[in-house]
């Protein structure tokens, strides 16, 4: 909490800088240099397919995980840096409106949850924030209690593909009132589709009908 209002307090107080190469800045978080190194996921390769069973989990990821979102998603994720969620969001409504996705007969938005242990670290759920701006943009429903994490997870950052299958494998649970739902699950990152796939299957086994992902780098 202290580290937070430092943050704020800084921002406040002191001259901006770009958070990713430090120059001065008038406004803003990146200097025109750093906002020209964030890289637009354009179709095809923003799209991602994960099959489980007879459910295919349909993936859209605005951006390119390097560089200053690269820098930026860390400073959000594990520096306090909350108020970015605006921000972030912002570029991923962006990306999702050139592409013309429109979340037409969705009946509400939820997000990767993490366990209350870690949120009481963190102070946030870097997933949820996102979620509520995307929820206040599409004029949807904001449902962050659909799912829940069972147990603290290991950091993903360093495993390999089965092992991070193995660290979210069952440590995902849904609530029963998602059955017939068509559901946009919000994360901040898609690296191998893991922790977001486990928990379209919690979402599955509770009867959910459609899931759509929605995350904010690959």
């Amino acid at each position: 909490m202290l580290k937070r209002w430092i943050i704020t307090a800084k921002n406040l107080f002191f001259p901006l800088t770009c958070l990713n190469c430090k120059a001065k800045i008038a406004g803003g978080c990146l200097c025109q240099s750093c906002q020209k190194q964030i890289k637009f996921l354009a179709p095809p390769g923003c799209y991602s397919q994960i099959k489980i069973n007879q459910n295919n989990l349909k993936i859209i990821s605005s951006y390119s995980y390097r560089g200053a979102i690269k820098t930026l998603i860390h400073l959000f994720k594990y520096s306090h840096y909350d108020y970015l969620a605006a921000a972030l969001a912002k570029l991923m409504i962006e990306q999702l409106d050139k592409i013309g996705f429109k979340p037409l007969n969705y009946d509400f938005i939820t997000s990767v949850p993490i366990h209350p242990y870690k949120i009481k670290v963190r102070g946030y759920n870097q997933s949820k924030l996102l979620a509520k701006q995307l929820a206040n943009y599409f004029q949807l429903p904001l449902k962050d209690d659909i799912i829940s994490s069972k147990y603290i997870r290991n950091s993903q950052t360093k495993l390999s593909l089965e092992k991070r299958k193995e660290n979210v494998y069952g440590k995902f649970t849904a609530k029963d009132n998602v059955k017939g739902a068509n559901i946009l699950l919000v994360d901040d990152v898609f690296t191998t589709g893991a922790t977001i796939l486990a928990c379209g299957k919690a979402l599955w086994e509770k009867g959910a009908n459609k899931i759509y992902g929605i995350t904010l780098a690959k």
